[in-house]
């Protein structure tokens, strides 16, 4: 399934359930099953640090350290990493 395709794959109709509902029994699922867990974890640690490792750095340690503007920076650099992969799908559309 490509890209495009997968974001038109509407579940809420096919199951009849709220989009809201599927995504707290993912996360449950995921959360459940280490073995997803560590590759969710796994992939999205390497899409940021091939995105910009020092920031992602920087990033890991406020997460690790706990300190109040982690969420935030986090936030942020997947907010990035997210515009960067939307510019690099529109691109190989076009």
């Amino acid at each position: 399934m490509t890209q495009t395709q997968a974001t038109e794959v509407d579940l809420s109709h096919r199951v009849g359930l709220t989009h809201d509902a599927i995504y707290r029994l993912w996360k449950m699922a995921i959360k459940d099953d280490e073995t997803l867990l560590d590759e969710a974890v796994a992939n999205l640690y390497a899409d940021i640090v091939s995105f910009d490792r020092a920031r992602a750095e920087r990033v890991i340690s406020l997460i690790i350290r706990r300190h109040r503007v982690s969420r935030d920076a986090f936030k942020a650099l997947l907010n990035d990493l997210s515009k960067r992969r939307r510019e690099r799908l529109d691109l190989r559309i076009a």
